[in-house]
């Protein structure tokens, strides 16, 4: 799900229509979201859509991506305490 096309009315209005499960393609915490704004979104999205999904009952599920074209131990590190914070129900490192 594309986070900036999100919101919390959304995410109740699809718990009520019987949704049980939403996913985001976070992708990476830095690099990726530079180059790709108008796909991804940035982090601060990521997080409110998670948050507001969680908060509609909604199980959660992340999607991230390593190894992208110059992504250093650094910008690794970042993704992974991303996954960590947004504390998904499930997820793809």
């Amino acid at each position: 799900m594309k986070v900036n096309h999100t919101d919390a009315e959304l995410f109740k209005l699809m718990k009520q229509a019987g949704c049980k499960r939403v996913g985001f393609a976070s992708k990476a915490a830095t690099r990726h979201f530079e180059t790709c704004r108008q796909k991804i979104a940035n982090v601060d999205q990521v997080r409110a859509a998670v948050k507001n999904a969680k908060a509609a009952g909604l199980q959660t599920m992340g999607f991230f991506i390593y190894g992208m074209p110059g992504e250093t131990e650094e910008t690794m590190e970042k993704t992974t305490r991303l996954a960590l914070e947004l504390d998904p129900d499930s997820q793809t490192l």
